[in-house]
């Protein structure tokens, strides 16, 4: 698979054709090529989760559920708890993201403070997050 070339905004990086589509079809090679070299990352990947089950806790959490959070979640809700190879920047689970956002923003100026920040991979404030500007509905992404 190609990939799309990447451009500048005014908000950040992104990629032509940016979306949830891409993400899901972007997921799926991923997992195809790590499967190739790292079967065992794969094997420790939980199932995804229901996309409702997604949307709900992202909304009881005061989060805008944006599109690519769903299909990241969808895709596997994280790695196993007893799984300790792979890259140190693992991918979490909801729940474990939830908790994580809930301990960030009890401190003012951590970069999860502004309470639409969601953390997708870990450790802590090293890891991914990501939020939806409302005024745009664009997924925007920090490391």
């Amino acid at each position: 698979m190609n990939l799309p070339p990447t451009f500048r905004t005014d908000i950040g990086l992104t990629v032509e054709g940016a979306g949830p589509e891409l993400l899901a079809e972007l997921l799926r090679e991923y997992e195809l090529e790590l499967g190739r070299h790292r079967p065992q990352n794969v094997a420790a990947m939980r199932p995804g989760s229901e996309w409702a089950l997604v949307e709900d806790q992202l909304e009881s959490a005061g989060l805008v559920p944006a599109e690519e959070l769903v299909v990241w979640w969808g895709w596997h809700d994280g790695l196993r708890d007893d799984f300790f190879g792979g890259h140190p920047n693992r991918q979490l689970s909801l729940s474990q993201a939830l908790r994580c956002r809930t301990i960030e923003m009890r401190y003012e100026g951590q970069l999860l403070s502004n309470g639409q920040w969601i953390p997708i991979t870990g450790p802590g404030n090293q890891g991914i997050a990501v939020r939806q500007v409302a005024e745009t509905g664009l997924t925007v992404v920090r490391h």
